[in-house]
């Protein structure tokens, strides 16, 4: 499975953007209640996304042509 599929699985799942200060407390929660969670990444000023799987580029452009 190539780093692009498993991005885009179509699995059930969710991104959810929580503040920094945060992040681990709502991660920790989600997996007390059995429901897997990960720190993915980090919200930036720019209107970009960039995606790195094992430090490689995977995806990278602007956040409205991407939608």
């Amino acid at each position: 499975l190539s780093s692009f599929a498993a991005l885009f699985a179509e699995e059930l799942g969710l991104v959810l953007e929580v503040h920094p200060e945060k992040a681990a407390l709502v991660s920790s929660l989600f997996n007390q209640a059995g429901v897997p969670c990960s720190i993915i990444g980090s919200v930036l000023p720019e209107q970009k996304v960039d995606i790195k799987v094992a430090g490689e580029a995977a995806l990278s452009g602007n956040t409205a042509a991407l939608r």
